[in-house]
């Protein structure tokens, strides 16, 4: 079964009919319809360190319990954003985590509330703190 998280079928289909068309095969591809319906939870964010300092090109890891890990890094303003993943991911079974070098792992601390049936986006903060 093939799954789109986060917008990933739609840039891999843009990249595949991009490649077919540099070597003369059929480009003709139907692209993924977006409908906002089937969006679920995103998780969006700042990471900053023990001082409060935005930290940017922070990794941001979120995990899904029984599913995908998703790596992304912190802008250079420290902030970040998911993007929605399928509507079937339980919120309270995603966590965030961040990372960044000379600093300490941190987990990410949900400044909303979290429940079960979220699907609107949930604030998170990471405070990391120099090692």
């Amino acid at each position: 079964m093939f799954r789109c998280v986060m917008g990933f079928c739609t840039a891999a289909t843009m990249l595949l009919a991009a490649a077919l068309a540099r070597a003369g095969g059929d480009a003709d591809l139907v692209m993924p319809q977006h409908n906002p319906a089937d969006e679920g939870v995103s998780f969006f964010g700042i990471v900053k360190d023990a001082r409060g300092t935005p930290l940017a090109d922070a990794t941001v890891t979120t995990t899904v319990k029984n599913g995908p890990v998703i790596m992304i890094r912190s802008d250079a303003a420290g902030l970040f954003n998911t993007g929605p993943f399928a509507r079937s991911v339980v919120a309270t079974e995603v966590t965030v985590a961040c990372e960044k070098d000379g600093y300490a792992p941190a987990k990410g601390i949900p400044r909303t509330v979290v429940k079960p049936d979220t699907k609107k986006p949930v604030e998170m903060l990471c405070r990391l703190a120099r090692q």
